[in-house]
């Protein structure tokens, strides 16, 4: 639910910015209740990325102080992207925790892991030096 969530945060906010995402606002509050499997979930976060992306650099830097409204609030289209940004990383440090608390490293992690135990392999059949 929170990648479907994600998915959807990503094609409703760049709309503020303008962006055509081809989706409908009804379309994107029901996301996360559907069930779309891993392998899709995946393509579509993956995608989702690819549209924010793309909204974020269609906007000229002259458009960055320009008001929208979200949710009945005045913010600037810069503002909306600090939004989207942060609501990126507030749902990877989650995701980070969970897959940590059932015993899954992140990749980045299990590299590290990998290149220290290297390092102490390579240091021991050297003699420690």
């Amino acid at each position: 639910e929170v990648f479907l969530h994600v998915v959807g945060a990503n094609y409703m906010i760049p709309s503020l910015l303008g962006a055509n995402t081809g989706k409908s606002m009804d379309e994107l509050m029901k996301l996360e209740k559907t069930s779309p499997g891993k392998t899709e979930i995946g393509r579509m976060l993956k995608e989702s990325y690819e549209v924010a992306s793309k909204a974020i650099a269609s906007v000229p830097d002259s458009d960055l102080d320009a008001e929208v409204e979200f949710f009945g609030n005045k913010m600037s289209k810069r503002a909306v992207m600090m939004l989207l940004a942060g609501h990126s990383h507030e749902h990877l440090g989650q995701s980070i925790a969970y897959a940590r608390m059932n015993g899954i490293v992140p990749p980045w992690t299990a590299r590290e892991q990998e290149a220290a135990k290297k390092a102490a392999a390579e240091k021991k059949a050297g003699g420690g030096m």
